[in-house]
């Protein structure tokens, strides 16, 4: 009976000790900071609960040694591996978009008039570098008087409403945050970050990366498909 016990908790430490990699590679580019170490972090009181269930049922006292070491191990790998299964979650993501991210980009080439905008959830929302609101009320209770309302902003700049409305859903679908274009054509989306360390992903025909964009020094570039490049700031 105690060997069966100890066999389901050697089961539920294995899952446990795969969760992080699991997450880091499929969830991780996509889901918030606290999201991340919410998992993380219970992912590991897991393991700890599991492993102390173990010990109380598991009478070898070297297999209990062994588990322990494997447990430290995992864990160790997962540190020390955390920039792979970064690379590898930056190919996981561009590959569940790739069709959509595509066509995008050959939107964002073939319109022309949007050269950058945020999506709809920024606390400043920006199109071509000015800012605007939906309704007359947001843009009366915003500090900046450069505020513009959104269909006065779009008939200014002769950006056709559906055409706008279509890339901020285009934004949201693909989980970004804003994007912005560089003279040689490069497109830079932002996927997320805190201050000026950001991530993203960038569109670029020469494989150049620009030295600063939006959210800071560009630190990272790094070829993930095609023209297809993840970045990162500080």
């Amino acid at each position: 009976m105690n060997k069966t016990i100890s066999n389901i908790f050697i089961g539920l430490i294995s899952a446990s000790l795969l969760v992080p990699f699991i997450f880091t590679i499929f969830f991780s580019r996509t889901a918030e900071l606290f999201t991340f170490v919410l998992v993380n972090g219970t992912a590991l009181i897991a393991v700890m609960t599991f492993y102390i269930g173990y010990w109380f049922f598991e009478k070898r006292k070297n297999y209990i040694r062994n588990t322990g070491l494997i447990i430290g191990s995992a864990i160790l790998f997962f540190l020390f591996t955390h920039g792979y299964q970064l690379d590898a979650a930056n190919y996981v993501f561009y590959k569940q978009r790739e069709k959509s991210l595509n066509e995008f980009v050959s939107q964002i080439k073939q319109y022309g008039k949007i050269k950058s905008m945020t999506n709809v959830n920024a606390h400043l929302k920006k199109l071509n570098d000015s800012l605007y609101e939906f309704t007359e009320k947001e843009v009366h209770d915003q500090y900046s008087n450069a505020m513009y309302l959104h269909k006065d902003l779009l008939e200014k700049l002769e950006i056709d409403e559906k055409v706008h409305r279509d890339f901020l859903n285009k934004l949201s679908e693909n989980n970004f945050m804003s994007f912005e274009t560089f003279e040689d054509g490069t497109i830079s989306f932002l996927i997320g970050g805190m201050l000026d360390n950001c991530y993203g992903f960038a569109y670029s025909e020469t494989g150049e990366h620009p030295e600063f964009n939006d959210c800071g020094r560009i630190i990272r570039w790094e070829k993930v498909s095609g023209n297809w490049y993840a970045w990162g700031t500080t």
